[in-house]
């Protein structure tokens, strides 16, 4: 929820419990070579549960045209069906982690507003893709142990007139 701490400060939290079941049996539509030679059908008898936490939390200031924010979140995602079954060689899948922190300011007034946003996404596990397509042409991913994304934004803008704004 939210909370308005003081005059021109708010803070907010939230957590999320997410179970989530992933259940299959039967076979693969694909074939894999036996030794003797013959080929027989791929196995399918997956069952998996997952229960994730999902915390995340932030603050934030606003005076006078003056607004600033930190925030710090933490979401899990669960493999999908094709990550199980056209993983190849791979090792079986697991959840992809992330740990995303936030922080930015901008001014505004009724002629010009400008910002600044930080971001750190820090992924453990993380699903990219390798390169490989299934037999039906779908992108195969796998799991990589440590990885990350950081960025920075820069906002600005001015009224020309009442009906004309530049942003960039």
């Amino acid at each position: 929820g939210m909370y308005h701490i003081a005059d021109a400060w708010d803070a907010f939290a939230d957590v999320q419990y997410r179970h989530v079941g992933f259940m299959t049996s039967g076979t693969h539509d694909s074939f894999v070579q036996q030794t003797d030679g013959t080929y027989k059908a791929y196995p399918l008898n997956i069952k998996k549960q997952y229960d994730f936490l999902n915390p995340k939390a932030g603050i934030s200031f606003h005076k006078d045209g003056h607004n600033a924010y930190l925030s710090y979140a933490m979401s899990h995602r669960e493999p999908e069906r094709n990550n199980f079954t056209d993983n190849g060689k791979y090792p079986a899948p697991l959840a992809e982690m992330v740990h995303d922190v936030e922080m930015g300011y901008d001014y505004s007034n009724s002629l010009w507003h400008a910002g600044i946003g930080l971001y750190g996404m820090f992924y453990k596990d993380q699903f990219v893709q390798t390169g490989q397509v299934s037999d039906i042409g779908e992108k195969l991913t796998t799991n990589v142990k440590g990885s990350y994304r950081l960025g920075l934004e820069l906002t600005a803008g001015v009224n020309v007139t009442k009906w004309f704004s530049l942003e960039g």
